[in-house]
């Protein structure tokens, strides 16, 4: 619904903070790339910023616009995305491994390059630099070009919004669509069963919150003073941080953070 919004409505939404950073270290971490292929692979690379929208030849609703473009003396030309993320966000950078969404951006835009593959630089919480290769992916490929196709023709040509699926943004987008200000009471009689399923939720909801914190109690309590555990191959941890006093406000401390 919020892409659908974008399309149709071509509002320009406010950047969050993490998103300004990002466009700003963008240089920094492409200025890094060819350094990691010199001293991964012991090949040197062009990297070039592209400042043009791209259309794919055949589709004319698939566009993209890329971080950077790099030429590999064996590979060819490749899309270059550049990401940074939270410290937080650490588990979802797995060995080799890279987020679904991200995952599916650079297919999107390998998709219309026609290009084979793809380098993502990432910065993780300030802290950790590297590089994932993505190979170009025909079958998920293939699937972008259908659901974006019915996507475009469907509901951005005819103007009609999709259904919202429970994400954050399309909260947002129907704010935006229904500003309100009618104070006639409306009938929505005919939604007694969506009424009456949000209610039964709403008490699982409440049963499941505290299920998990019983649980993560019960981790608290075997953990004790230790602040690393096992759990087969994962880990449960409850650290010890210390924070510095850096405002009138804000003074010096400590404190055990609990991660499953």
């Amino acid at each position: 619904m919020s892409v659908w919004f974008d399309k149709c409505e071509g509002q320009e939404r406010e950047q969050s903070i993490a998103a300004e950073l990002g466009i700003v270290l963008e240089p920094w971490l492409l200025s890094k790339v060819p350094k990691w292929f010199e001293v991964n692979e012991g090949v040197a690379v062009d990297v070039h910023s592209e400042p043009h929208m791209l259309l794919h030849p055949d589709h004319p609703y698939l566009t993209c616009n890329l971080d950077g473009k790099i030429l590999h003396p064996e590979r060819g030309w490749g899309v270059v995305e550049v990401k940074t993320a939270g410290e937080w966000k650490r588990t979802e950078w797995g060995e080799d491994e890279l987020p679904d969404a991200y995952f599916v951006q650079v297919q999107h835009q390998l998709c219309v390059t026609g290009w084979a593959w793809a380098a993502v630089p990432f910065l993780l919480g300030n802290r950790k630099f590297d590089v994932r290769i993505v190979e170009r992916n025909e079958t998920v490929i293939d699937m972008i070009i259908e659901r974006a196709g019915i996507f475009w023709a469907e509901f951005v040509e005819k103007k009609i919004p999709p259904a919202p699926i429970g994400e954050d943004p399309d909260t947002a987008t129907l704010k935006l669509l229904y500003p309100g200000g009618d104070e006639e009471v409306l009938d929505l009689s005919n939604m007694q069963a969506e009424y009456d399923r949000y209610k039964s939720l709403q008490e699982t909801y409440k049963d499941t919150e505290k299920a998990m914190e019983e649980l993560k109690q019960t981790f608290m309590l075997a953990l004790g003073d230790h602040e690393i555990s096992t759990v087969g191959e994962k880990k449960v941890t409850w650290k010890t941080q210390t924070r510095k006093a850096y405002t009138k406000v804000v003074k010096a401390g400590t404190s055990r953070v609990f991660r499953i």
